[in-house]
């Protein structure tokens, strides 16, 4: 019998060998939970100083934008089938 809800052959429920299931596969090969952190806040910072120039005070935020935010923050901590 197969669980229908097991994902452990998608890319999202795949961990970095020696992470003992704590840290997704990402591209970077990081495999610490603190490190992980440290690269996570990286990137979070990336975007914000990449969208305070193209987005105004009186915007108004859209899926979209929340989606394009997602896009830039993860381009370089996920893993893309390695």
């Amino acid at each position: 019998m197969t669980d229908r809800y097991d994902t452990s052959n998608l890319i999202d429920d795949q961990y970095e060998p020696s992470s003992n299931g704590a840290v997704l596969r990402n591209l970077l090969v990081i495999t610490d939970q603190d490190e992980m952190g440290i690269a996570e806040t990286a990137a979070l910072w990336r975007v914000q100083e990449k969208l305070i120039g193209e987005i105004s005070a009186d915007h108004s935020f859209t899926a979209q934008d929340i989606c394009n935010g997602l896009k830039i923050f993860i381009s370089g901590l996920e893993d893309s089938g390695r």
